[in-house]
């Protein structure tokens, strides 16, 4: 838990109180999917954020940042769209209220081959409250950790086509990546093309940096970084892999405001600090 447990968590820097609008992509899906009525969607997400911060006090929620759907947005989104029509598997890592999910199933993905994994259970709960789907949803979730030795993994071990990664290797020090990289490998079908997709924080100046959990670290790669990454774990696993990765500004803060807020500005802010996208497929 990334908050003190003596420490209300809506006293965090990463808590958000108020919030006027919801993007219109999330707006869409939640009108559209979820058929929620457009002036229920705001006191709708409030309410659920709420119950979730209270038990999970993580930013992604405190800041709503589960409200921008990241894998429609990734290069590769449009051709992960066709090949779930034509029967492949996805598994959302670290899938949260599994929003990126209802997004793939809207446009089209047939849920039955949908699966996500997430360390909280709740979250997954409170997923169907948000998107009102108990009853029509057929993804299969796990609530698992993926350092955890006697996680069962039998449902997915072997069976996934495409796997979405986001937000989750950039939390954790370079050998428990390594770690991480080895139990996709396993979850991947084992043949050419099963892929990982995914977007993290990266660096212009990779190395680790302070993570969310004080006193703990968090390697943030680079394109040439997160290859040797991958080529560590294929010599692990006995697999080959190609990485493609990008670095960008989107989301990021720009130097200026961590200049002049360099006082309250989060432990794990950097000047160099960059999103990345990447693709890695097996050969």
């Amino acid at each position: 838990m990334p908050a003190d447990s003596q420490k209300d968590p809506r006293s965090s820097e990463w808590f958000n109180e108020d919030l006027r609008e919801v993007p219109s992509d999330i707006r869409n899906l939640l009108e559209g999917y979820s058929g929620i009525a457009p002036n229920q969607i705001v006191p709708h997400v409030l309410k659920l954020r709420f119950k979730a911060f209270d038990i999970c006090p993580y930013p992604c929620i405190g800041q709503f940042k589960f409200l921008i759907l990241t894998l429609s947005g990734h290069p590769l989104y449009a051709e992960v769209v066709t090949s779930m029509k034509q029967g492949h598997t996805f598994l959302d890592f670290g899938c949260c209220f599994g929003q990126d999910l209802r997004q793939l199933v809207a446009d089209g993905a047939p849920s039955e081959n949908t699966y996500g994994v997430d360390i909280e259970g709740p979250l997954i709960n409170i997923g169907y409250e948000l998107f009102v789907d108990r009853e029509k949803l057929k993804t299969t979730f796990i609530v698992g950790d993926a350092y955890d030795a006697q996680a069962n993994w039998e449902a997915v071990n072997g069976k996934i086509d495409i796997i979405n990664a986001s937000a989750f290797f950039h939390l954790f020090p370079w050998p428990k990546q390594v770690e991480a990289c080895c139990l996709l490998v396993k979850f991947g079908r084992p043949q050419p093309g099963t892929v990982i997709i995914g977007r993290q924080m990266g660096s212009l100046t990779p190395g680790e940096f302070p993570s969310l959990i004080e006193g703990t670290t968090g390697f943030r790669h680079d394109p040439e970084t997160l290859a040797k990454l991958w080529n560590e774990a294929g010599d692990l696993t006995g697999t080959v892999w190609k990485t493609h990765a990008t670095l960008d500004m989107v989301g990021i803060m720009g130097k200026g405001d961590l200049k002049k807020d360099a006082k309250s500005k989060p432990a794990w802010a950097e000047p160099n600090m960059r999103r990345m996208l990447f693709t890695i497929t097996r050969q």
